[in-house]
């Protein structure tokens, strides 16, 4: 017998593997760690897999980007378009969120088999924080969509959306800042958004609470109700970005050619109709028939008298916090 034949066959599966990620041995037959999932690397494969390995992390890059943008989108579109449907996945889980479709729920498949979820009211925050700074890089001056001067500027127009008490009261102090201090106002523009998107979280809270309390015997669970209007606020600040965003796409400056009247018009009357929705139907329409088909305990014209009233304490605490800053300052 040969020397070769009476030498036991060596099985690759004995040869083992160390993910880079856990440190789980793993045979150099499975592509992926059993225990966390990452994808293995073999570092004496050559260059095959070092180019197999780049593709990969580039993908996985790309899908780490896009799908949680997916997400927020679908989240969004599903609370302006399907609020109901939403709302009963959140609350009674109905159905899983995988199975309500949006526009772009093929292409999502295209990408990813992993289920089509929404976020959590935290997470979507985080998700309105991030498109908010986006959109307002892109309006600032020297922006990508720098509106021309004879138009709203995208600041003002920023501070006219956003529509708070708040940015009233406080911009006083930014001003004293930039002018006695000699702070520059660039360095304050972030801190102010942050300071300002962490009131509104609050100030949502504070919206739910009053809505929780006049309610009455007939009030929501608390996490329900929380749960909504977090939801609810979000998606509002979202679509006034939005508005502001198509604002400045059809009114941006051609640099041979100014604006058309025409156009001026367009963008005008878009803004104006974005803001009637967002401010007048949206903020009436959600919380009356959304709850009111959602819990029986809840009639339609009580949703309405109870939303109405929220909003009045709510408008009558944010003057009352305008006056107490304008006094101190």
């Amino acid at each position: 017998m040969s020397e070769t034949a009476s030498q036991p066959i060596r099985s690759t599966d004995s040869i083992q593997t160390l993910c880079i990620m856990c440190g789980n041995s793993m045979p150099t037959t499975f592509d992926y760690c059993g225990q966390c999932g990452s994808e293995l690397v073999d570092s004496s494969a050559g260059d095959l897999q070092k180019r197999r390995v780049l593709r990969t992390y580039f993908r996985d890059f790309i899908f780490d980007l896009l799908i949680p943008f997916l997400v927020g989108i679908k989240t969004t579109w599903l609370i302006f378009f399907k609020p109901t449907e939403f709302c009963r996945t959140i609350f009674f889980q109905e159905k899983p969120a995988d199975d309500i479709s949006f526009p772009l729920s093929r292409f999502w498949r295209r990408i990813s088999d992993a289920p089509q979820y929404v976020f959590q009211p935290g997470q979507y925050w985080f998700f309105v924080l991030a498109f908010m700074a986006v959109v307002q890089i892109l309006l600032r001056d020297g922006g990508a969509l720098q509106m021309s001067d004879n138009m709203v500027s995208s600041e003002g127009g920023a501070e006219f959306a956003s529509g708070n008490l708040f940015f009233v009261a406080i911009r006083p102090l930014i001003n004293r800042l930039v002018d006695d201090w000699g702070i520059s106002s660039d360095l304050l523009e972030l801190p102010f958004d942050l300071i300002y998107v962490v009131f509104i979280f609050f100030s949502t809270a504070y919206l739910a609470f009053i809505f929780h309390q006049l309610m009455g015997k007939n009030r929501l669970p608390s996490n329900h109700n929380f749960t909504f209007w977090l939801y609810f606020v979000g998606a509002l600040f979202i679509g006034i970005r939005l508005v502001i965003l198509s604002f400045g796409i059809i009114a941006r400056p051609n640099s041979e050619i100014e604006v058309s009247f025409l156009r001026n018009i367009f963008a005008i009357v878009t803004m104006f109709a974005g803001f009637g929705f967002l401010f007048l139907v949206y903020p009436l329409y959600m919380p009356t028939l959304v709850l009111s088909n959602l819990f029986e305990s809840i009639s339609l014209k009580r949703a309405f008298g109870v939303t109405l009233g929220t909003y009045a304490i709510y408008c009558f605490s944010m003057w009352l916090l305008y006056t107490v800053v304008s006094f101190i300052i």
